[in-house]
């Protein structure tokens, strides 16, 4: 018996839509639906938890472990009034250095150093909520926390300044 690929062809692709709406509508894999809004409340609690704790004009935010998720760009982008830095200098599988880049005013540029105003009081770590072994590394340099809704924690050294 011989199959018409008019009939087969849309039936295969119109299958081929059915299973993927259903594993984005019914999964909890990292792209579903239920996964994207799990990230965009977490990064709505992270963000509103920086603008509530730390002023712009005392903090700067550092990006160690730069991650798609939660990490400097999502900083920029949402609070460009903030300074933020993508420090992550681990070693590219072809054994090269990344770059620092620095965010100022809505604006991009490599950095060679991070750079620490006078009246900077706080230097919050991004940390991605997902990055167990960061989070660890963190707490084993006794960093101090704020836990916000949902567990998500920041991260942030207070800088002593003589007054």
């Amino acid at each position: 018996m011989l199959l018409n690929p008019d009939v087969v062809a849309p039936l295969i692709l119109g299958l081929l839509v059915i299973i993927n709406a259903g594993v984005f509508c019914l999964t909890d894999i990292s792209y579903s639906a239920k996964s994207i809004r799990k990230h965009d409340r977490n990064l709505a609690i992270m963000l509103a938890g920086i603008k509530n704790n730390f002023s712009k004009d005392e903090t700067i935010i550092i990006d160690f472990r730069s991650s798609i998720f939660y990490g400097y760009r999502h900083i920029q982008y949402y609070l460009p009034d903030y300074t933020v830095y993508l420090a992550d200098q681990r070693t590219k599988e072809r054994g090269e250095t990344r770059h620092i880049f620095a965010a100022m005013n809505g604006k991009t540029f490599f950095a060679k150093t991070i750079r620490i105003p006078e009246n900077t009081r706080y230097i919050l770590y991004v940390m991605d909520p997902s990055d167990e072994k960061y989070e660890r590394e963190l707490q084993q340099q006794h960093m101090d926390r704020i836990t916000l809704e949902n567990a998500i924690r920041l991260y942030y050294q207070q800088l002593k300044r003589d007054l």
